[in-house]
């Protein structure tokens, strides 16, 4: 693909697509949270010349729905698919914010890639990347766990993992 029409999908994907995490409690974990990187984009039905641009540029998997509105919700989740996705199409972001937040995701599937088991001390920088991302988002009113919370919980139990 040439670097005209990755520099478009870049830009487009600043404007309608986002790179974050979702948080879950989840009781059968360690330590009872789940966190799930997560891309995302929205976009008009009217948009699928582009749709279809960023199914052939980019050789990933798109969960995709829509929605009541006629939008089109498009979702990157699985960590290979994100790996790939920020390798092609990072080197042509532009907004700082977007380039910390795919800096941000990479250095969070580094950790995942090369630890099989997430020990306390693991899991608090993964946490750590997390807050930073949702300091990043603009939208701060949407209810989601306390991402400090759970570091202090993580910093003060007893029996702290290395």
């Amino acid at each position: 693909m040439d670097s005209g029409t990755l520099n478009y999908l870049a830009g487009f994907f600043e404007g309608r697509g986002t790179i974050t995490f979702d948080l879950y409690k989840e009781e059968r974990t360690r330590f009872k949270v789940h966190i799930r990187p997560r891309i995302q984009m929205i976009i008009s039905q009217d948009d699928r010349v582009i749709l279809d641009l960023f199914e052939t540029a980019l050789p990933v998997k798109w969960e995709k729905k829509v929605r009541k509105n006629g939008s089109i919700c498009l979702r990157i989740r699985t960590l290979d698919d994100i790996r790939t996705f920020l390798n092609i199409l990072s080197p042509f972001f532009r907004l700082p914010t977007t380039q910390e937040k795919a800096k941000l995701m990479m250095e969070f599937l580094k950790i995942k890639y090369n630890y099989r088991r997430i020990t306390r001390n693991i899991f608090k920088r993964m946490l750590l990347i997390v807050r930073r991302m949702k300091e990043l988002q603009r939208n701060k009113n949407r209810r989601e766990f306390d991402v400090d919370i759970l570091i202090k919980r993580l910093t003060s139990a007893k029996g702290r993992g290395h």
